[in-house]
């Protein structure tokens, strides 16, 4: 070998490690003591003296079973998604990877088989358009842990383990708190809904798991209204299916209108938006089946998409306006299993 070749062969070896760079931190692992290895492969500038195009940037080590050939970790293809593929030897979320030209490799806990040679290594197509290839390498060495490390690291883990106690306490107690001032809210909160409904409502007793609510005096009643404010506790507005709930309500209806004359007519949940003959339940948005209408009902005027339970029918049904004054009363339908409300 000439000197002047061998010049440019050093030169050209300098400028290639100068260019492409591994570094392992610690060189020295404690296995069992070690937190995490980091091996870091990168590309200075991107670029690789006599490489045209790089194709890829693999991170390799040595093969446990052969020494004398390396298995690919983690490789970086410089294509238009960049995409990477690592082997089931890569622990799950322990790559970094900062644009095309970086790859950092991290082993937490590294046991002795971490402790290898790794080769960081560029791939690409020389100026003359021949495939090629660069490489740094680095080692891991392994020390083994003395008997005042293993000490000190079982001296340490029982610290971080009593703080990790005491933090969880201290969390313990301020959650107990806290969820105690909570449901203090709460209860306070569901006493004034209770409260409010008391005297929005006069309740029914009992019927197979279901309370009946009927409204108080109202400036005026909206269909929508009514549908929400029995929401809001929980209900909906009446939907009655059979004789024997129609039964049940007018009865309640009856015993509350020899207290209270002031009403003549009760909203339940039926309606007939698209005036087709067909009344449904608001809420459930079942078709209803059971319809006892008063005499001459319904009317069938053009507004007249509501159903009220009327007075002066005794209680049956007759269509009306989803809109009306303070002569009406709406029924609220809530599952519940509480005592009756005081009326």
């Amino acid at each position: 070998m000439s000197k002047k070749f061998y010049f440019f062969f050093s030169l050209l070896f300098l400028a290639t490690r100068a260019a492409l760079v591994i570094d392992v931190q610690p060189t020295r692992i404690q296995p069992g003591l070690t937190h995490n290895l980091v091996v870091n492969c990168s590309i200075t500038e991107n670029k690789i003296p006599l490489m045209l195009k790089i194709n890829s940037l693999v991170l390799s080590r040595f093969a446990s079973s052969d020494n004398s050939s390396f298995e690919e970790l983690i490789i970086l293809n410089y294509n238009e998604n960049k995409s990477t593929l690592k082997t089931s030897k890569v622990p799950e979320d322990s790559i970094g990877i900062n644009g095309a030209s970086y790859i950092s490799l991290t082993w937490p806990n590294p046991s002795y088989q971490e402790a290898s040679r790794y080769k960081c290594e560029a791939r690409g197509v020389s100026t003359s358009f021949n495939k090629i290839s660069a490489a740094a390498y680095a080692s891991v060495e392994t020390d083994e842990p003395d008997t005042r490390s293993l000490v000190d690291e079982l001296l340490h883990l029982r610290k971080e383990t009593y703080e990790t106690s005491n933090s969880l306490k201290e969390v313990k107690q301020k959650y107990t708190s806290l969820n105690e001032v909570l449901q203090k809210s709460v209860n306070k909160l569901n006493a004034e809904k209770q409260l409010s409904k008391n005297s929005i409502f006069t309740a029914s007793n009992l019927f197979q798991g279901k309370r009946y609510y009927i409204s108080r005096k109202q400036a005026s009643n909206e269909i929508n209204n009514a549908q929400g404010t029995c929401e809001f506790y929980g209900g909906y507005l009446a939907e009655i299916d059979t004789t024997e709930e129609y039964t049940f309500i007018v009865n309640f209806i009856q015993s509350v209108s020899t207290k209270d004359s002031t009403f003549s007519c009760v909203y339940n949940g039926l309606t007939d938006p698209e005036k087709d003959g067909i009344w449904s339940h608001i809420f459930s948005k079942k078709d209803s089946k059971f319809l006892p209408w008063g005499n001459g009902e319904p009317q069938n005027q053009a507004d007249y998409r509501c159903i009220c339970l009327e007075k002066s029918y005794n209680w049956r049904y007759n269509d009306l306006p989803c809109y009306f004054g303070d002569i009406l009363r709406f029924l609220c339908e809530i599952p519940e299993d509480e005592e009756p409300l005081v009326n």
